[in-house]
């Protein structure tokens, strides 16, 4: 089976997981009650069994429980009494297609109104009543699925407004919102811990540096302090520590949640200042992960956690685009005919391939 994780990559090969449930079952059970009903209404109405055999007791049904409830609504109050049934019969059909599995018309009015309550001042009063009642018994499971969903779309918009390096031009609020609603739900939880840190890693490049300390104090209320620390000391990693951190990726002695949290780290626009480190920390991870026998499972894990290749290929892009600007429109190239002027990294240093020139061939 293969693992979802939070590269696309790996989700477009990964099976949508399908809630089984006994539809057959639903239905035919269903058919048959029908079935019966119509068939008992039928015979009381045509009468076609006789009064002193089998039939008596549908008949006695029909006259005192039948007769005295339907003059009671119709013939006292007439045709406007009946307008009370149009909620119940709307609401009773749209609970018959949820049960037989034909629509889901129930779990989206309670999607739509979750998400209402969510993106708005009540959203901290539903997340703790339901935290309440459900921690432990997983009753939040649509809860969290939706806010997941709707992180899913506001980090789109982020990594969309990150590739065209137009920083500061995106209102944070709901990304932010999303991943501490989620956080609170899932506190505990190491996957969801590296997703909001994913997500803190994308305000920072796309939002002004107060609603990037706004967001982080927001979340690190949530958590406490031991995993508070050691996500900071990942996605924050020094120089210093992301050396020894290399040398033990090499070793393959690093769990794949810390290699998952570094990674946010190097990628991280002031890293760029140690271009050496940064372009290390890539090209051995390709290497090891393509090159080495047997496979580095500790990498393909790390991989499943974050959106890997995103970050990447921002790393990547961010020291080219400072390689083309630090050779002086190549007036360097010129003078040293033959010798290349960048390195290649990551996947393509792995693939033997040359380095990527911004505005040239790949």
């Amino acid at each position: 089976m293969i693992r979802q994780g939070r590269s696309s990559l790996i989700d477009m090969a990964a099976p949508a997981p399908v809630r089984q449930r006994p539809w057959h079952i639903r239905r035919g059970g269903v058919a048959v009650v029908v079935l019966v009903i119509a068939t008992l209404a039928l015979l009381t109405a045509t009468e076609a069994l006789a009064q002193d055999g089998p039939g008596w007791l549908l008949y006695l049904l029909h006259d005192v429980v039948w007769v005295p409830f339907w003059s009671w609504i119709w013939v006292r109050s007439g045709f406007w009494s009946l307008i009370w049934l149009a909620p119940i019969a709307g609401l009773s059909v749209a609970v018959l297609l949820e049960f037989l599995g034909l629509a889901q018309p129930m779990r989206y009015l309670q999607t739509a109104v979750l998400r209402l309550v969510l993106n708005t001042w009540a959203g901290g009063a539903l997340l703790g009543f339901q935290q309440a009642i459900g921690w432990g018994r997983n009753r939040e499971g649509l809860m969290v699925a939706i806010l997941r969903a709707d992180l899913l779309r506001a980090e789109t918009v982020a990594k969309a407004v990150a590739e065209t390096d137009v920083a500061g031009k995106l209102n944070p609020t709901a990304l932010g919102r999303m991943a501490s609603q989620l956080c609170y739900l899932r506190a505990q939880d190491e996957a969801t811990q590296i997703r909001v840190a994913e997500a803190l890693a994308l305000i920072a490049l796309v939002a002004p540096p107060e609603a990037t300390a706004h967001w982080r104090a927001v979340v690190q209320r949530i958590w406490s302090h031991p995993e508070t620390d050691r996500i900071e000391a990942l996605t924050q990693i020094t120089p210093q520590a992301l050396e020894t951190l290399l040398a033990d990726m090499r070793q393959g002695v690093v769990a794949p949640v810390t290699l998952a949290l570094a990674t946010l780290g190097v990628a991280r626009d002031d890293s760029l200042q140690r271009q050496d480190l940064m372009q290390a920390w890539f090209t051995h991870w390709a290497r090891l992960r393509h090159q080495t026998s047997p496979r580095r499972t500790d990498l393909a894990e790390a991989e499943t956690l974050i959106n890997f290749e995103f970050w990447a290929a921002r790393a990547e892009t961010g020291l080219a685009t400072r390689a083309v600007a630090a050779d002086r429109s190549g007036w360097l190239a010129g003078l040293l005919p033959g010798v290349a002027m960048h390195r290649a990294m990551g996947e393509r240093a792995a693939a033997g391939l040359p380095a990527r020139r911004i505005g040239g061939d790949a």
